[in-house]
């Protein structure tokens, strides 16, 4: 994706003494409606792309489109772009209707359509939650082996053995077939479900590994290894399979990297080390060339070094890696000559490298390197690159260079920095920015503006106002944040309301709110006493499993705290606490009762 820098770079690059900056409007933005147009047609990857290329949904156009997209990648069949774009919502959930719906909803698609990874993140998601438990009854009802399997590990994962044991009776599938029929991402899944597993029982994880390793599969062979690099106590399995995609003749030249880093740990023969770097080189690896110029950092002036300097400067990443070694030890005027080369290249790291650096002071003389920094900080100032500008805002050098992009962000109606621009400013000086969020749509900058407004008067009206138009729009949290608006109001008027307001939280699956609902229909003083109500919800918090209330109710009715106090009711709801998880210290609470000094 990072080619479409290179065509706008390039123009811009070779009108680079023009002196008017562009409004972002004038921008060629043509590849950027290229995108939409695909995204809009359920292109997952255009989707992320404007993610990584123009900070969508951060913008008012952004957040608009991935609104709209969401019924799209609903109906979408593509399991891996499902699970990439919902990591998108989830980061900008709080400025979506019911952000966490959206996540739910995503990896629901993604396990309907077979993923494994998506079932396991949804029950790592919601284990304690009542739609859980409903899905795993469905998925016992169907038998499906291969989701019944992911049930099991991932309520072993959790060291949940109980329930993990009980699934485990139903399945009649070997763990090997389910691996083997597994997608490519789904085996990456398994495998970490079956490394943490390996902390008690490492028979499964073996399994896999040797699986793995007899794979003629290189993308196998290679992501294995890669995995079982980043875990330290297993440098030996990676580095067989580093071995063994060598052998296959691996074009990828990150396990030669990672070959020679792993010869380093084990104290290999220099040689061998220095080679294995070179065969990394050769196919313009980044950082192995860091590593080795490293290696000759002490006798730079030997024959190996020119010799390597030489070959570094006929590639790209290796004149880059030699750009960076330069500037280290000091030598900048041939460092900024290279980084200029490769940023006419449209290389955009080396681009905002100069773009970064320190301005020339007064009392320097360094006409060229000066020259270089404004020239490219004005190509990322006008390029229709969103995203190098953002990596540019907070250069710390640079008040005014952070200004002029914070004003092209505002042109640009980019709700994250009118928020943080309303965090930089204090008392109204933030208002103008947070009302500008919440008019393009961002529901933060809503709950953040109504956080502003105080409980009295025409601000209290306001904040109503605000809470009931997040209501209409479907947002669940406003009918919570509502009530506790009244409460906070005060006042004996307002109950009915308020308790109204929680019970329509609850109805929408915020479960939270149970223990204030109930305390209004015990509290005596609110005049709603209603113990049909209280049933109610203590039912439903049987089939919620949830024994935390139900114990804080009872202790309620044995203290007298927020109720009038009834012993009979609290040993009535001890008990069912005690049905529901046989806790022996809820059974201590009912003997009590149940003795004579308590009765």
């Amino acid at each position: 994706m990072r080619e479409i820098f290179s065509l706008l770079f390039t123009i811009i690059l070779l009108t680079g003494c023009a002196e008017t900056t562009p409004t972002p409007s004038q921008k060629n933005s043509s590849k950027k409606e290229e995108l939409i147009k695909k995204a809009n047609s359920g292109d997952i990857n255009s989707m992320l792309d404007l993610n990584e290329l123009y900070l969508f949904p951060q913008t008012k156009e952004g957040l608009d489109l991935y609104n709209r997209w969401i019924d799209v990648v609903l109906q979408s069949d593509d399991i891996d772009g499902i699970i990439d774009i919902h990591r998108v919502y989830y980061k900008y959930r709080k400025m979506f209707v019911n952000g966490l719906d959206i996540r739910r909803k995503l990896l629901f698609r993604a396990a309907q359509l077979g993923s494994q990874e998506a079932l396991s993140m949804l029950i790592l998601d919601h284990i304690d939650k009542r739609e859980i438990r409903d899905l795993h009854q469905k998925i016992i009802k169907k038998n499906n082996q291969n989701q019944l399997i992911t049930l099991y590990n991932t309520y072993m994962y959790l060291e949940k053995s109980h329930e993990g044991n009980e699934v485990k009776k139903l399945i009649t599938k070997s763990h090997k077939d389910y691996y083997d029929e597994l997608s490519l991402s789904d085996k990456y899944y398994y495998l970490n479900v079956a490394y943490y597993k390996s902390r008690t029982d490492e028979k499964e994880f073996k399994r896999v590994i040797k699986t793995n390793l007899e794979s003629d599969d290189l993308e196998i062979i290679i992501d294995t290894g890669k995995y079982l690099y980043k875990k330290s106590r297993r440098l030996r399995d990676a580095r067989e399979f580093f071995e063994k995609a060598v052998a296959m003749n691996t074009q990828d030249s990150t396990i030669y990297l990672y070959l020679a880093q792993i010869y380093e740990s084990y104290r290999e023969d220099k040689k061998k080390i220095e080679e294995t770097l070179k065969k990394a080189i050769s196919m313009d690896n980044y950082k192995a060339t860091e590593r080795l110029l490293e290696r000759y950092k002490e006798q730079k002036n030997s024959l190996e070094y020119l010799e390597l300097k030489k070959r570094l400067l006929q590639q790209h990443n290796g004149k880059r890696a030699l750009a960076a070694f330069l500037y280290e030890n000091k030598k900048y005027g041939e460092a900024y000559k290279l980084y200029d080369e490769l940023a006419q290249q449209n290389d955009m790291k080396a681009a905002l490298f100069l773009a970064k650096e320190k301005r020339v002071r007064e009392y320097e003389f360094d006409p060229e390197k000066d020259l270089l920094v404004k020239k490219y900080r004005k190509i990322i100032l006008e390029a229709d690159e969103p995203y190098l500008r953002s990596e540019l805002k907070f250069f710390q050098f640079d008040k005014e260079l952070k200004k002029k992009i914070i004003e092209i962000e505002l042109q640009e109606k980019n709700l994250k920095t009118l928020k943080e621009m309303a965090f930089s400013n204090y008392g109204d000086k933030s208002i103008p920015y947070l009302k500008k969020a919440a008019e393009y749509g961002d529901i933060q900058g809503k709950y953040l503006l109504i956080s502003k407004l105080s409980n009295y008067g025409e601000d209290f009206r306001k904040k109503v106002a605000m809470y009931e138009e997040l209501i209409a729009i479907g947002d669940k949290k406003a009918y919570k944040e509502l009530a506790i608006a009244y409460e906070r109001k005060g006042g004996l008027d307002n109950i009915q309301k308020i308790v109204d307001l929680y019970e329509k939280a609850y109805e929408k699956g915020d479960k939270s709110v149970i223990d204030s609902i109930i305390g209004y229909y015990i509290c005596p003083q609110c005049k709603i006493l209603n113990d049909e109500k209280v049933q109610y919800y203590v039912d439903e918090a049987i089939k919620d499993k949830n024994t935390e209330f139900i114990l804080r109710l009872a202790r309620s009715y044995k203290t007298g705290t927020t109720t009038t106090k009834d012993l009979t009711k609290a040993l009535k709801f001890f008990k069912i606490a005690y049905e529901i998880d046989k806790n022996p210290k809820t059974k201590q609470h009912i003997e009590n009762l149940q003795n004579k000094g308590e009765k």
